[in-house]
């Protein structure tokens, strides 16, 4: 296997120009029949009128790819959080969505990994501070730069997040934004 897909796609955004995507492995991009591919993907990208982008795997930062790595890894697995309920990590959830807009409203300066840890001292799995982080990253209702390396985050100040206006709301709706979570994260019934 290739470690970039060989794949070429026509991608409409909801707003703006067509786009084709190709994705090539770097080391190609020196073969003389590769390249004569490509020109011609450009020039039919020209006349259809779409923008034609070429990906390697050095097209997107090391440090951005991790983080979009870490932030997935939100998506649940099974027995992920055994221990607790559907109903007591809907509470759990809400109760850090809560604090966490308190203490990025009250108090910024707290670094982000003793945040973390005090809501990891309560009644719940360990983990479960760094998974809800990275559930509300994977939900939209927060983000932060992705060319920072995560461990960097984690060490910094909650005030580097930024946190959607909707994430109080989205503390009242976190059984609806957490159904999908919920049912992943259980193990199946033996």
């Amino acid at each position: 296997r290739a470690p970039v897909p060989y794949a070429m796609a026509y991608v409409t955004l909801a707003e703006g120009p067509r786009v084709i995507v190709d994705c090539k492995p770097e080391k190609l991009l020196s073969d003389r029949r590769t390249m004569e591919r490509l020109a011609m993907r450009r020039e039919y990208a020209r006349r259809e009128g779409c923008l034609f982008r070429l990906f390697t795997e050095n097209s997107v930062p090391r440090t951005v790819v991790h983080n979009l790595q870490w932030i997935r890894m939100s998506v649940g697995r099974a027995g992920e959080l055994d221990g607790l309920s559907a109903d007591e990590r809907i509470r759990e959830f809400r109760r850090f969505v809560e604090e966490l807009a308190t203490v990025w409203a009250g108090a910024p300066n707290t670094l982000l990994a003793d945040f973390l840890a005090k809501v990891n001292q309560g009644p719940v799995p360990s983990g479960f501070s760094h998974w809800a982080l990275r559930r509300l990253a994977w939900d939209h209702h927060l983000s932060f730069k992705l060319d920072v390396p995560f461990r960097s985050l984690l060490a910094g100040p909650v005030s580097q997040l930024t946190l959607a206006p909707s994430l109080c709301a989205a503390a009242s709706r976190a059984q609806d934004s957490l159904a999908l979570a919920t049912r992943m994260c259980v193990k199946p019934a033996r």
